[in-house]
Protein backbone atom coordinates (compact mmCIF):
# COMPACT_ATOMS: atom_id res chain seq x y z
CA UNK A 1 0.00 0.00 0.00
CA UNK A 2 3.01 2.27 0.66
CA UNK A 3 4.30 1.72 -2.66
CA UNK A 4 0.83 2.58 -4.12
CA UNK A 5 0.60 6.02 -2.14
CA UNK A 6 4.59 6.52 -3.36
CA UNK A 7 3.95 5.88 -7.19
CA UNK A 8 0.63 8.08 -7.30
CA UNK A 9 2.48 10.64 -5.69
CA UNK A 10 5.63 11.08 -7.96
CA UNK A 11 2.78 11.18 -10.88
CA UNK A 12 1.68 13.57 -9.36
CA UNK A 13 4.27 15.75 -8.87
CA UNK A 14 5.12 15.04 -12.17
CA UNK A 15 1.78 16.29 -13.81
CA UNK A 16 2.50 19.13 -11.89
CA UNK A 17 6.23 19.48 -12.72
CA UNK A 18 4.90 19.24 -16.67
CA UNK A 19 2.25 21.69 -16.40
CA UNK A 20 4.63 23.78 -15.20
CA UNK A 21 6.55 23.50 -17.77
CA UNK A 22 4.49 23.88 -20.12
CA UNK A 23 3.25 26.77 -18.77
CA UNK A 24 6.87 28.25 -18.73
CA UNK A 25 6.61 27.47 -22.70
CA UNK A 26 3.59 29.38 -23.14
CA UNK A 27 4.79 32.43 -21.56
CA UNK A 28 8.29 32.18 -23.23
CA UNK A 29 6.56 32.36 -26.19
CA UNK A 30 4.32 35.24 -25.43
CA UNK A 31 7.74 37.37 -24.52
CA UNK A 32 8.92 36.37 -27.77
CA UNK A 33 6.14 37.87 -29.60
CA UNK A 34 5.90 40.79 -27.48
CA UNK A 35 9.83 41.71 -28.05
CA UNK A 36 9.85 41.52 -31.70
CA UNK A 37 6.93 44.27 -32.12
CA UNK A 38 9.26 46.72 -30.29
CA UNK A 39 10.85 49.17 -32.65
CA UNK A 40 14.77 49.39 -32.65
CA UNK A 41 17.54 51.44 -32.45
CA UNK A 42 21.60 51.50 -32.70
CA UNK A 43 23.19 50.62 -29.47
CA UNK A 44 26.72 50.30 -27.94
CA UNK A 45 28.06 47.69 -25.49
CA UNK A 46 29.37 50.04 -22.66
CA UNK A 47 30.56 47.16 -20.25
CA UNK A 48 31.43 43.37 -20.88
CA UNK A 49 32.45 41.27 -18.28
CA UNK A 50 32.38 37.72 -16.27
CA UNK A 51 31.53 38.48 -12.82
CA UNK A 52 32.40 36.44 -10.01
CA UNK A 53 28.88 35.33 -8.28
CA UNK A 54 30.85 33.64 -4.68
CA UNK A 55 31.33 30.05 -4.30
CA UNK A 56 28.09 27.61 -4.18
CA UNK A 57 27.08 24.99 -1.37
CA UNK A 58 27.50 22.34 -4.08
CA UNK A 59 30.99 20.64 -4.51
CA UNK A 60 30.47 20.14 -8.34
CA UNK A 61 29.73 23.76 -9.01
CA UNK A 62 31.44 25.58 -6.27
CA UNK A 63 32.11 28.79 -8.57
CA UNK A 64 29.41 30.65 -9.91
CA UNK A 65 29.80 33.06 -12.60
CA UNK A 66 27.61 35.64 -14.34
CA UNK A 67 27.56 37.61 -17.26
CA UNK A 68 27.46 41.80 -17.04
CA UNK A 69 26.77 42.90 -20.32
CA UNK A 70 25.52 46.78 -20.59
CA UNK A 71 24.63 48.87 -23.50
CA UNK A 72 23.59 52.48 -24.14
CA UNK A 73 21.27 53.59 -27.04
CA UNK A 74 19.30 56.73 -28.25
CA UNK A 75 15.43 57.50 -28.61
CA UNK A 76 14.17 60.36 -29.62
CA UNK A 77 18.02 62.36 -28.76
CA UNK A 78 17.37 60.84 -24.75
CA UNK A 79 20.24 58.49 -23.96
CA UNK A 80 19.01 54.96 -22.51
CA UNK A 81 21.35 52.67 -20.85
CA UNK A 82 20.76 48.65 -19.91
CA UNK A 83 22.07 44.96 -18.52
CA UNK A 84 21.83 42.35 -20.80
CA UNK A 85 21.70 38.85 -19.06
CA UNK A 86 21.19 40.44 -15.33
CA UNK A 87 18.57 38.11 -14.09
CA UNK A 88 20.35 35.07 -15.71
CA UNK A 89 21.36 32.45 -13.14
CA UNK A 90 25.48 31.49 -12.26
CA UNK A 91 27.20 29.17 -14.54
CA UNK A 92 30.46 27.86 -15.28
CA UNK A 93 32.92 30.34 -15.81
CA UNK A 94 33.75 28.80 -19.35
CA UNK A 95 29.80 29.22 -20.29
CA UNK A 96 29.31 32.74 -19.47
CA UNK A 97 33.08 33.60 -20.59
CA UNK A 98 31.60 32.01 -24.24
CA UNK A 99 27.96 34.49 -23.65
CA UNK A 100 30.57 37.54 -22.90
CA UNK A 101 32.60 37.22 -25.78
CA UNK A 102 29.49 37.83 -28.27
CA UNK A 103 29.72 41.39 -26.82
CA UNK A 104 32.93 43.21 -26.61
CA UNK A 105 33.48 46.37 -25.78
CA UNK A 106 32.44 48.84 -28.11
CA UNK A 107 30.37 46.92 -30.24
CA UNK A 108 27.20 48.16 -32.40
CA UNK A 109 24.56 46.17 -31.19
CA UNK A 110 20.64 46.42 -32.24
CA UNK A 111 18.53 47.26 -29.25
CA UNK A 112 14.79 46.94 -29.14
CA UNK A 113 12.45 48.80 -27.07
CA UNK A 114 9.33 49.71 -25.70
CA UNK A 115 7.71 52.30 -27.52
CA UNK A 116 5.87 53.65 -24.19
CA UNK A 117 8.97 53.19 -22.01
CA UNK A 118 12.04 53.84 -24.29
CA UNK A 119 14.17 53.00 -21.06
CA UNK A 120 12.49 49.30 -20.99
CA UNK A 121 14.76 47.51 -23.69
CA UNK A 122 16.73 43.88 -24.07
CA UNK A 123 19.16 43.07 -27.02
CA UNK A 124 18.17 39.39 -27.30
CA UNK A 125 14.65 37.92 -27.98
CA UNK A 126 14.97 34.99 -27.25
CA UNK A 127 14.87 33.60 -30.86
CA UNK A 128 17.71 31.37 -30.49
CA UNK A 129 16.10 30.13 -27.12
CA UNK A 130 15.85 25.93 -27.01
CA UNK A 131 12.40 26.36 -26.97
CA UNK A 132 11.95 22.83 -27.09
CA UNK A 133 13.55 22.44 -23.55
CA UNK A 134 10.48 23.62 -21.51
CA UNK A 135 7.99 22.04 -23.56
CA UNK A 136 10.58 18.63 -23.86
CA UNK A 137 10.36 18.05 -20.38
CA UNK A 138 6.88 19.41 -19.46
CA UNK A 139 5.41 16.89 -22.12
CA UNK A 140 7.79 13.53 -21.10
CA UNK A 141 6.62 14.94 -17.36
CA UNK A 142 3.19 14.86 -18.60
CA UNK A 143 3.06 11.52 -20.08
CA UNK A 144 4.84 9.45 -17.68
CA UNK A 145 3.12 11.45 -14.76
CA UNK A 146 -0.39 10.26 -16.28
CA UNK A 147 1.21 7.19 -16.83
CA UNK A 148 1.98 6.54 -13.50
CA UNK A 149 -1.27 7.66 -12.09
CA UNK A 150 -3.08 5.60 -14.37
CA UNK A 151 -1.62 2.61 -13.25
CA UNK A 152 -2.82 3.54 -9.85
CA UNK A 153 -6.11 4.87 -10.16
CA UNK A 154 -7.65 3.02 -13.23
CA UNK A 155 -7.95 -0.85 -10.94
CA UNK A 156 -9.47 1.01 -8.31
CA UNK A 157 -12.66 2.24 -10.76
Amino acid sequence: MAGTVGVLLIGILLLVIGGRQIGRWMQDRRWVARFRSWPTAIGKITQSRVKFDGPLDDPEFSHAYVPDIGYKYIVNGVTYTGTAYADRDPDLEDTVRELVAQYPLGQTITVRYDARYPRDSIIETLEDYPAWKPLGIGLIALVVGLALVSVILIPLL
